[in-house]
């Protein structure tokens, strides 16, 4: 019987003719789990890279920065910033003299110009059609480069300004800005010299009333701490309104009621509550103010809160003007419009009236405002005396606090009680 047992020369020789196994075959479920994971990893480190960048990028080195001079520019033009609306929304003219004073100032500021050192040689209260305006004449230092200075001043007066111009005369180095054909400042280059007294001129003499106080005490502390008298005008009927007057109360501050009325554009604009509209009863207008006045004790005045629709309305006006007579309060009128009886209804009800001549805070922005302050100390030494009204924006009171060290001494702070006859 032959053996079946299988030589060992058979059995190598047979491993010999099969075909090899590749090594990719053996090791590829290693392989691909390894490929994944590189694959996972580098979308990882692909994803946190920019960040990466922007963290780790190195801060250009002092000498790199002195060598760069870029051409002077214009400042980027300020946006408005989203706020409680403390006042009714107008264009008015007075507006536009306004935001070209801020394309003139940020203009100057670009170029070396301190806006608080500009000196107005005059400012003058004008109107057309009603709208009253500041026509202002500025002395400012030569330029270095006055062709730059006039193609910034020109390109933020674009941004800023509608239906805003310039017009440059080169044999007068005179700059003249227009809102539309109207001319409202003339500006020469020369050797600026401070605006003369006038002979015989008396101490001139400047009010900053604040208006809408009592939504934030911090303001109410800020000013306070101020090192020249402010006028408080207390909204009645706002969160912080008993705080904040008593506050100043305690300060010995000059505390006025900032009276709600209703504006053009109701109810596009509110007043807000302890409003007076031009369809209540005498009886409801009655009423409504002494509500008011309730709500803060020991006030010497009122000014009108918006009002430009109220303050034209006789009929109201002159009842409001009895509860004051009554209690023997001054009005302050804000004049947001040109149309405003108040002056007129004041003196028939024999009530003291006093009027606002600058608004400080139409263009909120810190240097605008300054400006205006500035331009309110030339007023108060052209007219002996000059109020202001501002509103607790925190540009406003930044300003002021910078204003503590800039401010013209002979001009004196004094309360609108001081201006009365």
């Amino acid at each position: 019987m032959a053996s079946t047992k299988k030589s060992p020369r058979t059995s190598r020789t047979r491993k010999k003719t099969d075909p090899p196994v590749h090594w990719f075959l053996r090791y590829h479920v290693t392989l691909w789990v390894i490929v994944l994971a590189l694959t996972g990893l580098a979308a990882v480190v692909a994803l946190r890279l920019p960040e990466q960048k922007v963290v780790s990028q190195p801060a250009v080195p002092q000498a790199t920065a002195k060598k760069v001079t870029p051409r002077p520019a214009r400042i980027p033009v300020i946006k408005p910033r989203p706020s409680l609306q403390y006042e009714e929304e107008t264009r008015t003219l007075e507006t536009r003299v306004k935001e070209l004073d801020l394309a003139l100032i940020q203009t100057l500021v670009v170029y070396g110009y301190d806006p608080v050192g500009i000196v107005h040689g005059n400012v003058e209260t004008r109107y057309r059609h009603g709208h009253e305006y500041h026509f202002q004449h500025l002395e400012l230092a030569l330029p270095r480069d006055m062709d730059a200075l006039l193609a910034s001043l020109r390109e933020n007066i674009h941004d800023l300004v509608r239906d805003g111009h310039m017009r440059y005369d080169a044999r007068a180095k005179q700059v003249t800005l227009l809102v539309g054909d109207l001319p409202t400042h003339v500006i020469e280059f020369g050797e600026p010299a401070r605006a003369p007294r006038s002979p015989g001129q008396k101490d001139a003499c400047m009010v900053i009333v604040v208006d809408d106080l009592g939504r934030s005490l911090d303001a109410g502390k800020r000013l306070v701490d101020l090192s020249f008298p402010v006028t408080f005008s207390v909204m009645p009927h706002e969160p912080h309104s008993p705080e904040v007057a008593k506050l100043a109360r305690k300060h010995g501050k000059e505390i006025i009621l900032h009276l709600p009325m209703q504006p053009e554009s109701y109810p596009k604009a509110n007043p807000g509550p302890g409003a007076l509209f031009v369809d209540m009863s005498p009886q409801v207008v009655t009423q409504t103010v002494l509500q008011d006045l309730a709500r803060i004790p020991g006030v010497s005045g009122a000014n009108n809160h918006m009002g430009s629709r109220f303050t034209r309305d006789r009929k109201g006006m002159e009842t409001v003007m009895k509860v004051f007579r009554d209690r023997h309060l001054f009005f302050l009128d804000s004049l947001t419009t040109a149309g405003s009886c108040g002056e007129e209804v004041t003196s028939r009800y024999h009530v003291p009236y006093l009027r606002r001549h600058v608004f400080l805070d139409n263009v909120r922005d810190e240097k605008a405002i300054l400006f205006q302050l500035r331009k309110a100390q030339s007023l108060a030494r052209k007219r002996g005396a000059c109020i202001a009204i501002g509103h607790p924006y925190p540009e406003t009171l930044d300003a002021f606090k910078a204003w503590e060290h800039l401010r013209d001494p002979d001009v004196h702070l004094v309360r609108l009680a001081d201006l009365l006859p």
